[in-house]
């Protein structure tokens, strides 16, 4: 929960999930860590951006993923995907990648559900991590979840992101946002009278 008068990442990532998804789509990473950062700046958290490949694997698919088996040959159960940023060209007035916020202790990504896939067994929400060592010098951070799904991000340095309207901190839509997910964090602060 939250220590003191700053919330914890993980109350900060369910505060922008919950305050975005009445306004933007579940894949809306640029809208959501925009928020986050401003967030985090409201609380005197410093976060930056962080353009990654990022992909999700079931337990079975991440047992199954370096062997000689084809991926088409996979049993159901065995599921993976991901965004591999700046692989593949954008399609007009988007941005072909995925983005973080991160903290000098935390990777925040409230959009990660969208990489969901539950008929397939692939269940994530929002969700913050601590960083692993080396994460930030251009490895990979992988993170073992509780039912067996792997995650995997890769920082990356593609910035398109930034011509992106919901990149804006000026935006009224992005400003309203962030409005209701600082006034959710600041009455979760407050004690109980």
């Amino acid at each position: 929960m939250t220590t003191g008068t700053v919330p914890a990442a993980g109350d900060i990532t369910q505060a922008v999930h919950d305050a975005a998804r009445p306004v933007f789509r579940e894949d809306s990473c640029i809208a959501c860590t925009r928020i986050t950062i401003e967030v985090c700046a409201y609380f005197g958290v410093p976060a930056r951006p962080q353009p990654v490949k990022v992909a999700a694997w079931t337990a079975r698919a991440w047992e199954l993923k370096d062997t000689a088996l084809p991926p088409d040959q996979w049993p159901r159960e065995a599921w993976s995907t991901g965004i591999l940023t700046g692989e593949q060209p954008s399609r007009p007035g988007r941005w072909n990648g995925h983005l973080v916020a991160v903290t000098a202790t935390d990777l925040i990504d409230p959009s990660l559900s969208q990489l969901s896939r539950p008929d397939r067994g692939l269940h994530l929400a929002a969700a913050a991590f601590t960083i692993p060592p080396g994460w930030q010098d251009g490895e990979q951070a992988r993170i073992t979840l509780g039912d067996g799904t792997v995650l995997v991000y890769i920082p990356v340095t593609n910035h398109g992101y930034r011509a992106s309207p919901h990149w804006s901190r000026r935006s009224p839509t992005i400003r309203r946002v962030v409005g209701a997910a600082i006034r959710a964090l600041t009455a979760e602060l407050e004690p109980a009278s």
